[in-house]
Order: structure tokens, then sequence, then C-alpha cells
């Protein structure tokens, strides 16, 4: 048994394919080569990464190079030339707008929904939307995020009435472009957007079950299941079929 030795070191140097030609290079049955050609092939095939390492290694490259795409597309989704300039928003800031949201709606497919206020929810778009997409301003950036995303259920409503066609045909003419843009990006990730936040809302679902039969005395057990058993048994047939 050949270990790697001080005179294959340098193959520690050499990449996949450099190992893999010499392999190829010497090739031939292990009969057929002589002691130098095995105690080499031998060395060869230690210096290669397992594949395990070389499909863990390939999966990274992968998930660089979907990252990397997704935030070209992120920088390119919205550009200037997409929009017009008006009195109180220029195009350059409608394009900001539009970029912000699209990192919101990618947190939030991503991460679901909180209530802590993630960075992609800026005071820009807090503002836009607040003024020009049918909301009001809930006092501050954080009231809003606090009265219309920072739960599952909420958040899911936000997004189905930022994907709704209707809020262009309500918005005034100088925000109808960008507005526009809004609407197709949630549309383009609200299957995402469901899948994420309808989990979310059967989560906070069953800890308000849980609590509410804690503060009753009722014993729980793991996932909620003996809450609902428990709830329906003693509430009759007919409060047990809401659950």
């Amino acid at each position: 048994m050949f270990e790697l030795t001080e005179q294959f070191a340098h193959l520690d140097r050499w990449s996949v394919d450099q190992i893999e030609a010499r392999i190829a290079e010497i090739g031939g049955p292990a009969e057929s080569l002589t002691e130098r050609e095995r105690a080499e092939m031998h060395a060869l095939k230690l210096a290669l990464p397992s594949q395990g390492q070389l499909v863990c290694e390939a999966r990274a490259r992968v998930q660089q190079r979907v990252k990397q795409r997704r935030e070209q597309g992120r920088r390119g989704e919205a550009t200037p030339a997409a929009f017009m300039d008006t009195q109180f928003m220029s195009a350059v800031e409608k394009a900001k707008v539009v970029d912000d949201f699209t990192r919101l709606v990618e947190h939030v497919a991503e991460q679901g929904s909180s209530s802590a206020m993630p960075a992609a929810f800026t005071v820009r778009l807090y503002e836009h939307i607040s003024s020009h997409c049918g909301h009001i301003a809930h006092y501050d950036r954080a009231g809003f995020w606090r009265a219309q995303l920072s739960s599952s259920r909420l958040a899911l409503a936000f997004f189905e009435g930022m994907a709704d066609s209707r809020l262009v045909a309500w918005s005034v003419h100088d925000y109808r472009d960008v507005n526009g843009a809004l609407v197709g990006i949630a549309q383009a990730r609200m299957g995402a957007l469901k899948d994420a936040l309808q989990k979310g809302v059967r989560t906070d679902a069953m800890k308000a079950i849980e609590a509410l039969a804690l503060a009753a005395g009722i014993e729980v057990s793991v996932g909620g299941r003996h809450v609902l058993e428990a709830v329906a048994m003693e509430s009759g047939p007919a409060q047990a079929a809401l659950f």
C-alpha cells in the first residue's frame, strides 16, 4: 500500500483534470505497469477528491451560479428606461422602488414573514406603497409592517392585494407604470409566496390553539393533535366541526 509520499507531493497542487489526464496517459491493466507506474497510479488516485467531495463542490458551484443569476436578474428587472419621469417621482426612483419590492418578495418567499421587519422593506418602498397603492400609512414604516406584514396571514393578504391587477386601474396615471411592475412581480412569485406563507398560517394557528388550550388547563401534545381532539370532544358536534 503506497502513501502519497514526498516523491508525489506535487500532486496535491494538481487539478482534477490534470490528475485524470495523467491516469489516462499511464493507462493499461495494473499487471502491465512497472513498479514505478503502479506507485504513481496509486498516488494519482489518492490525490483525486472523493466522489462525495466532488458532488458537494459541484452543488456549491451550481448554487453560486443560481445566486449570481438571481442577483443579476434583480438588478436587471427594473431600469429607469422602463418608466416615465413624473412631477413627484422620477423614473430612477420608480426603478429603485421596483428593486426594493423584488427583494422583499424574494425575502418572504424564502423565509416567510415575521414580526421582525427586514431591511428589504425600505423607507422608499413603504412611502410608495402607503401613498400610491391604496394603503394607509399606519403612522410609520414599523406600524405599517405590524399592521400589514408581521404575520403569515397578514402578509398573504397583503401580497394577494399587490398581485391584483386592479391596483393598476386604481392608480393615477403618474404611477401606473411602476405599480404595473409591482403587480407583475407579485403575480410571478405568488406560488412561492403562498407556499411559504400558508405553512406559516397553519403554524401560527396551531400555536394560538395551544396557547388557548394551555390557558384553559387542557393538556396538549406536539403539533397540537391532542388539543384538537380535546377541544372537539368538549365543544360538541357543532363546535368540533370548526376544527
